[in-house]
Formats: structure tokens, C-alpha cells, sequence
């Protein structure tokens, strides 16, 4: 899998894009939480690794750190965390925050429709290559450059035949 590099991700020399993004990854599960928060933080990401839902939900009500991201397992100690996206969403009416839920299952149907009700921006199963983690993160927090020009060319089709050897009448 291709992972693209942060510092070719953001160009632009606003002072926004030139500082670390802060991810907060909330995982009750040391392995995981481990392997993620050290994959994010060699690509350049400031990591905030918290272990259960009380903690997370006080690091996100706090608002002094500006996070750019918030990676949340579906099931935590004391908090769910879905439960911590709906009381970020609904109680710090923070609507802006990229909020990922994650889980070791893979999941369908209802499952899915009960995560976006939840006011997650997105889901991942965890048990996927950490590459594929980081390349989603950095697809989510430095989107592609989309270049358009101000007069496009029209695509014209013109209908043209080519010979080859002798030709034909």
C-alpha cells in the first residue's frame, strides 16, 4: 500500500498546515492503542493516547489542545465511544472535530447505521494493515490538492481512422 508523505500532503505555507496535527486515540486495548499511536506519531502526527472513556471525553471537553482528529474505540471503560462522540457532538457542540470509531469487528447493515447516528465522521475495523490506517488518516486530515482550470477543455470526439501498412480506399 502506498502511503503518502505529511510534509508533500500540505503544501501550502499557511500556518495552519505547517504545525502537527494532534490526533487523540482513545483504546482500551494496549496493543492497538500502541501500534497506532507509534505508526501516527513517525509519520509527524502529535499523539494524545488515553486509555478509557472518562479520560477521553475530559481531553476532548477540556478544549485548550486544538485536536484535529479524535480515534475513539467503540467499546471503552466507562465510556462508549460512541457515547463520546454524541456528547461532543451534542453537549460541546464541537460538529467540526473528524471523530473515527473503530472496533476489532467488522461491521454491517444496522451496526453501521447506528455509528453514523452516533455522529462519527467514520469507521474503521482496527485489525487492518497500520498502513492502511495511516494512509485513511492522511487521505482524512490532507485531502487530495483537486486542480481545476478556470475554462476547461471540452473533450471533442472526432472519429478518425488509422492505417497501418497499405492503405485501403
Amino acid at each position: 500500500l502506498r502511503s503518502r508523505p505529511i510534509a508533500m500532503a500540505a503544501p501550502s505555507s499557511s500556518p495552519q498546515a505547517q504545525r502537527k496535527r494532534r490526533v487523540l486515540i482513545a483504546d482500551d486495548n494496549a496493543y492497538y492503542l500502541t501500534i497506532i499511536a507509534n505508526a501516527l506519531a513517525e509519520g509527524g502526527y502529535e499523539i494524545t493516547a488515553i486509555s478509557d472513556g472518562f479520560a477521553a471525553m475530559e481531553a476532548l471537553g477540556q478544549g485548550h489542545v486544538e485536536l484535529d482528529l479524535a480515534i475513539l474505540n467503540r467499546e471503552l471503560p466507562g465510556l462508549s465511544g460512541m457515547d463520546i462522540v454524541r456528547k461532543t457532538r451534542q453537549e460541546l457542540g464541537n460538529t467540526a472535530l473528524i471523530m473515527l470509531l473503530m472496533d476489532v469487528f467488522t461491521k454491517k447493515g444496522a451496526e453501521i447505521e447506528e455509528l453514523k447516528s452516533s455522529g462519527a465522521s467514520g469507521y474503521f475495523n482496527k485489525s487492518i494493515p497500520i498502513e492502511e490506517i495511516v494512509y485513511r488518516i492522511n487521505d482524512l486530515l490532507f485531502p487530495p490538492q483537486r486542480f481545476s482550470r478556470k475554462n476547461p477543455r471540452a473533450v471533442i470526439y472526432l472519429p478518425v481512422r488509422f492505417l497501418f501498412g497499405e492503405q485501403q480506399s
